[in-house]
């Protein structure tokens, strides 16, 4: 199994959004603000014409690790 792309994208990803991840695991569709901190890390994603981004399973597996670290009190 490859990584996620989330997973592929973390260290690039600015800590305010990686927080938003970590604390909203549960979310299946993205809110453009996060969709926007996300491409100005990454470059372009492929969003939906309302400009938001559904993730993958791979992708919220790999959220919920962070998690589930964070709790531990692990760097995310």
């Amino acid at each position: 199994m490859g990584q996620s792309a989330i997973e592929q994208w973390w260290s690039q990803i600015d800590p305010g959004t990686r927080e938003w991840l970590v604390n909203n695991p549960g979310v299946r569709v993205l809110p453009r603000t996060v969709v926007n901190a996300l491409s100005q890390a990454t470059g372009r994603l492929d969003q939906d014409v309302n400009g938001q981004l559904v993730l993958s399973e791979e992708d919220w597996q790999f959220i919920r690790s962070r998690a589930h670290l964070a709790r531990e009190d692990k760097p995310v």
